[in-house]
């Protein structure tokens, strides 16, 4: 529809025949506009879910990444709620700019309908975007917890040690991998010791 043409209508009644096409056209403008939204955003939630994923199997013993995934993952909500806005706000200066064309016509009526429908419309998509992209932080908080809760030096913070053969430091996890006299690293919170073996214990019985 060319809306710079300089439009004319002899009666209320074929001025009503040159808006309405119009305004069908720009519902359909809007209704393909805001489509092609949702459609983005739910590629790009899924998207972040599919990362999401990836990265809690990836990186159980890495509290550094999680905080640095979670701040590129709130950097590209920003920009997505930056992008949408901005594709708003340039409907918005269209829809402006129509007015003034339809004016020549004098519907009145339609563009305060049309303006009306239009800012519900924007209104309501983005407080559905809004809940999605709140939905998958609070995902990934839990995520990142639960991943905290694994991370093996916030184990050894709780008085678990690691206890490692020498010198091939392979993790001890039975006494039979070690032998009176040899020699094992111990692992803390703060510090490792390196100790040597007098004796060893299982079920009860000594030196086995």
């Amino acid at each position: 529809v060319d809306f710079t043409a300089d439009v004319r209508a002899p009666t209320p009644s074929a001025a009503a025949e040159i808006i309405v096409p119009v305004k069908e056209e720009l519902s359909r403008r809007i209704r393909s506009t805001r489509n092609a939204l949702k459609s983005k955003i739910f590629q790009r939630i899924q998207l972040l879910r599919e990362r999401t994923e990836q990265f809690s199997t990836r990186l159980v013993h890495s509290g550094r990444r999680i905080a640095d995934y979670r701040l590129r993952l709130d950097d590209t909500l920003a920009r997505v709620v930056r992008a949408t806005s901005r594709q708003f706000h340039e409907k918005k200066i269209h829809l402006g700019a129509v007015q003034k064309r339809l004016a020549l016509s004098n519907p009145d009526l339609q563009i305060k309908d049309l303006k009306v429908s239009l800012e519900s419309r924007c209104k309501s998509l983005r407080s559905a975007m809004q809940f999605f992209v709140e939905a998958r932080k609070g995902q990934l908080r839990t995520s990142a917890g639960r991943l905290s809760s694994l991370n093996p030096l916030d184990i050894l913070r709780r008085g678990y040690s690691v206890t490692r053969t020498l010198p091939d430091y392979v993790i001890v996890k039975d006494v039979k991998q070690t032998k009176v006299g040899g020699r094992v690293e111990v692992t803390v919170s703060k510090g490792a010791m390196v100790c040597r073996i007098e004796r060893k214990k299982r079920d009860g019985q000594t030196n086995i």
